[in-house]
């Protein structure tokens, strides 16, 4: 049997296909409309979530910063997270990758940060 997907950013536009792999007759046709109330529902709970999420944090942040708590002056990363996460960024090469870029420019970020303070002063 083949599956065949094909995926939309608008639910109702999905389908999935079961198909027949020596007589190529299609076994089933499922769409939008063969999902249950469940599913329609939290189809909808998802997006309803995500976009007021944003929406209050938008209201609730400074207006020139992110809102994000700043971290503590001592703050010291536990060494099991630190192993943890580069074994992950060694099993997971695109993951490894995007967090060496984050980090880079993290640092770029707080050293023209720091560069613009001394500037300023």
């Amino acid at each position: 049997m083949y599956t065949v997907y094909v995926s939309t950013e608008r639910p109702q536009d999905q389908a999935t296909l079961h198909i027949d792999q020596y007589s190529g007759q299609v076994l089933a046709d499922l769409r939008y409309k063969d999902y249950g109330m469940t599913a329609k529902l939290i189809s909808l709970g998802v997006v309803g979530l995500s976009s007021t999420g944003v929406i209050l944090w938008w209201e609730r942040k400074p207006a020139s910063k992110v809102g994000a708590p700043a971290w503590p002056a001592s703050y010291k990363v536990p060494k099991g997270i630190l192993v943890l996460v580069i074994l992950l960024g060694v099993l997971f090469p695109l993951a490894g990758a995007s967090m060496l870029v984050v980090l880079v420019l993290e640092q770029v970020l707080r050293k023209a940060k720091s560069i613009s303070r001394a500037k300023a002063t």
